[in-house]
């Protein structure tokens, strides 16, 4: 049913939508947010879907709007839902995560491939998390909704039609979890969590052959401080390297820019907090992204 619903929205995304807009660039990744803003008066939706082993899967629907030519704010919801794989110490486990979140893009020095000029923005943001951690066998879970505030400063150095991109980012996410569980089992208070992670994403946007309507992208994000994945042996929190490979088309319907994403990663959602937890034993995902602007 999930599977269903996602292809559907996807479709609806694309087709429905009937106002005029110039051609969008200001994408970034799925996971690395761009250095560009949208431009003053556009609005633009996006749907964010990955599928996991075991019928798992994440949804981010975000809206941005440009508020000036140099800042956008922007809203989303994500829900990610994981039960049963991989196990985590033995047990199975069902994990849950989904919240709101807001940002707001202010762009300090504009990219321009013509001089050519690196760039850089801001991207304020915070992120109200209920984060859930069941083990299905015994009926304790860990995990409360935290208010995360979230940082990235995405930073764009043009190369021709290349753009690299370097993006700090930071999550704010609590330092211990609380406990609940059956009477009669003895359980701690509380289980360490993930706390203030830092990570620094390094990107890349390309071309795909002569034209303009296919482009290729890729990054990865080492992780400078905080955890930002469970051991699935010790169940504990660890960290992995997040990591995002795809491929994107640009294609006008109806004079609407839709940009749609096909891409692979180990990053368990589409917002900053959720896009620098990775996801437990390495598992790979597999994304779609729709964008409409208009």
């Amino acid at each position: 049913m999930r599977l269903m619903l996602g292809l559907t929205a996807l479709c609806l995304l694309a087709v429905l939508a009937t106002a005029s807009v110039a051609q969008d660039d200001a994408l970034g990744t799925p996971n690395l947010k761009s250095p560009n803003a949208l431009a003053k008066n556009d609005f633009r939706t996006t749907i964010d879907w990955r599928y996991w082993d075991g019928s798992n899967d994440t949804f981010t629907g975000t809206a941005e709007y440009g508020l000036l030519n140099k800042l956008t704010i922007g809203a989303g919801y994500v829900d990610f839902d994981n039960a049963g794989v991989p196990p985590i110490l033995g047990a199975v486990r069902a994990s849950d995560l989904s919240g709101p979140a807001v940002w707001a893009k202010w762009v300090g020095r504009p990219v321009d491939p013509t001089i050519p000029q690196w760039g850089w923005s801001i991207v304020p943001g915070v992120e109200i998390l209920d984060m859930q951690g069941t083990n299905t066998a015994i009926g304790a879970s860990a995990g409360d909704t935290e208010t995360v505030f979230t940082l990235e400063v995405p930073i764009g150095i043009p190369d021709g039609s290349v753009l690299w991109m370097i993006d700090p980012k930071l999550a704010v996410f609590p330092g211990t979890a609380p406990v609940t569980g059956p009477i009669g089992i003895g359980l701690p208070a509380s289980v360490d969590s993930f706390g203030t992670v830092v990570g620094l994403g390094l990107g890349v946007t390309a071309p795909l052959g002569p034209g303009k309507n296919w482009k290729v992208y890729g990054d990865v994000t080492p992780i400078l401080c905080g955890d930002n994945a469970i051991d699935n042996t010790t169940n504990t929190p660890t960290i992995q390297l997040p990591w995002t490979l795809g491929v994107r088309r640009h294609v006008n319907l109806a004079s609407n820019s839709c940009v749609v994403d096909a891409f692979l990663t180990n990053c368990s959602g589409g917002t900053t907090a959720t896009s620098l937890i990775a996801t437990p034993d390495g598992s790979v995902g597999y994304g779609v992204r729709a964008s409409v602007t208009w």
